[in-house]
């Protein structure tokens, strides 16, 4: 089942690909911030 975070228009974002982006920019904060080597699945476990 796909479930729906965002909607405009026509484009659709499902909720596994908004957490992957938020995770995704999550890493890239911390790593500028902090000087950091965060993964992908690092920043997925802020979230969770």
């Amino acid at each position: 089942m796909k479930y729906i975070a965002h909607k405009d228009g026509e484009r659709e974002q499902s909720v596994k690909e908004h957490l992957e982006g938020t995770a995704e920019r999550a890493g890239e904060q911390y790593t500028d911030e902090y000087g950091l080597d965060f993964s992908l699945e690092d920043g997925m476990a802020l979230f969770m």
